[in-house]
């Protein structure tokens, strides 16, 4: 007689998973972030900033041609909440940025109750799939929805970009164009067309000269993997610190394991700007501003097996860089190169803040 398996751990808590998930789902429907208001047999469903957007174009005040539901909870879904709502409506138009999320969930709602409503929204065409949803669109949107309808206040997609939030350049005096320029340089005066591989964050800044970028910490697999495929020129990984100390070490080491001919370059500008400046582990201080020891990025990729690794600071861009990668290109094997390329919020003056190195 065989033993009985014994239960998985997880296995165990999976139904105390699905009673929290009831709970949660409870409170949704009781939350006071949902509301409902207007009259008549067409519906609107619109969550966050969309919202907001909807009233500037219908205006404050609840209408009689048309139901709002605020719905402030998107997950779980407020099932019943949502519900309610359908069952009043013979058309419900779905407001909401992105991908149609919303959308999909409650006509599956709709289906669930055999609720006789017609959802409308990104997926059916009657709001744009791809990019921010604009006060215009939302009113082209209702102008095709609601009969005779007149909005409060007329928009027009020639103003889109007065709806937009100003945006400060924190690129501006960004070194990672100098850095490529430096390799091309090195590259040409041996005779080489080295193929670029990068990650995402501060290097979309010099995307447009990379041969492929794909996710965070891919830089380096990505680049291995070309060149155990064949491809004659040199392979080349571009990645941030941010995405040393988050995902490419793993990477880098499983090319020291298979013994790999790749040039790593590291872009090391000292927190993660794409994200919100936060420090990463190599920075002396937390997200908090408290002292944290800083790891040190070569320290790192020698104790993992990189043999040959070289740091070449801020005043040596121009004078030592070229020849570092020069000779990062000449060898064979696999090299790190830590590229240190401050940068920082610029002041009204133009001034960088003293020690804030915020980067990708």
């Amino acid at each position: 007689m065989m033993a009985a398996r014994p239960v998985d751990r997880n296995l165990r808590h999976h139904p105390d998973l699905e009673i929290l998930a009831d709970i949660i789902e409870r409170w949704a429907d009781d939350a006071p972030f949902n509301r409902a208001e207007g009259r008549g047999d067409r519906g609107i469903i619109a969550a966050g900033f969309a919202h907001r957007k909807l009233l500037d174009v219908i205006g404050e005040a609840p209408r009689d041609d048309l139901r709002v539901l605020k719905l402030g909870v998107l997950f779980p879904l407020p099932r019943e909440t949502v519900g309610r709502f359908l069952a009043g409506c013979r058309e419900a138009l779905i407001l909401e940025e992105n991908e149609p999320f919303l959308e999909v969930a409650i006509k599956a709602l709709a289906h669930d109750l055999g609720a006789p409503v017609r959802i409308l929204g990104k997926a059916t065409g009657h709001t744009r799939r791809e990019g921010e949803l604009f006060r215009w669109q939302i009113q082209q949107a209702l102008e095709r929805f609601v009969p005779g309808f007149v909005p409060a206040r007329t928009y027009h997609e020639a103003d889109e970009a007065s709806e937009r939030p100003p945006r400060e350049n924190y690129c501006a005096g960004c070194r990672f164009g100098d850095v490529v320029d430096a390799l091309k340089e090195a590259a040409d005066r041996l005779g080489q067309d080295p193929m670029l591989v990068g990650d995402p964050g501060c290097l979309a800044a010099v995307g447009d000269r990379l041969d492929a970028k794909f996710a965070i910490g891919s830089a380096v697999g990505v680049a291995d993997g070309l060149a155990r495929a064949g491809v004659r020129d040199r392979a080349v990984a571009l990645f941030g610190d941010s995405s040393f100390f988050h995902t490419t070490m793993p990477a880098i080491a499983n090319a020291v394991h298979h013994g790999s001919d790749l040039l790593m370059v590291v872009l090391d500008n000292g927190a993660t700007v794409t994200s919100g400046f936060q420090p990463n582990p190599g920075q002396p201080r937390d997200a908090l501003g408290r002292p944290a020891p800083a790891l040190d990025i070569e320290r790192i990729a020698r104790a993992i097996g990189v043999e040959s690794t070289v740091t070449v600071g801020p005043d040596d861009l121009d004078r030592r860089l070229p020849e570092v990668f020069r000779e990062g290109l000449s060898r064979r094997g696999l090299a790190l190169i830590v590229v240190r390329t401050p940068c920082g919020p610029a002041d009204a003056g133009g001034h960088r803040e003293a020690g804030s190195r915020p980067g990708g």
